[in-house]
């Protein structure tokens, strides 16, 4: 692994894995995962929120950066989303510093998949009846 600057002991860089086995393990490893911008991490995004982890996420223009954000939205989860560089600092710093905080979104990431109370993240076939409802009120000009 390698470090960096006076973080040395706290960021660490790891090397890609051989197995997905490894690759969901590195998960574990984390208190926050920092979304990339951007394009945002999508699928990386998913297995860290599904593992419990919380992101920090920039809001882009672009659907490509704006996966981090809906993914949040979408599991009621504000904290960690960012609209410019230096909300993002902020959030990666308080995130990585508050660990109070960090354990109150795990509940929050912990609760989104409880049954009764499944996110549309983790819903598919609430989100397809969703969308099917909003397109069908759509209003067209």
């Amino acid at each position: 692994m390698d470090y960096i600057g006076d973080a040395g002991d706290r960021i660490k860089f790891i090397p890609s894995a051989k197995k997905e086995e490894e690759h969901r393990a590195f998960y574990g490893l984390a208190d926050v995962f920092l979304d990339t911008y951007s394009y945002n991490g999508g699928t990386h995004n998913l297995e860290a929120l599904w593992f419990n982890l919380p992101v920090v996420t920039r809001c882009g223009e672009q659907s490509f950066a704006r996966m981090g954000y809906s993914f949040l939205q979408s599991i009621s989860i504000s904290e960690g989303i960012a609209h410019n560089w230096k909300e993002y600092i902020e959030w990666g710093v308080r995130l990585g510093n508050d660990s109070n905080l960090r354990f109150l979104i795990k509940e929050k990431l912990i609760q989104s998949k409880q049954t009764d109370n499944l996110a549309p993240l983790w819903n598919p076939k609430k989100l397809a009846e969703d969308m099917y409802c909003l397109l069908q009120n759509l209003v067209f000009v």
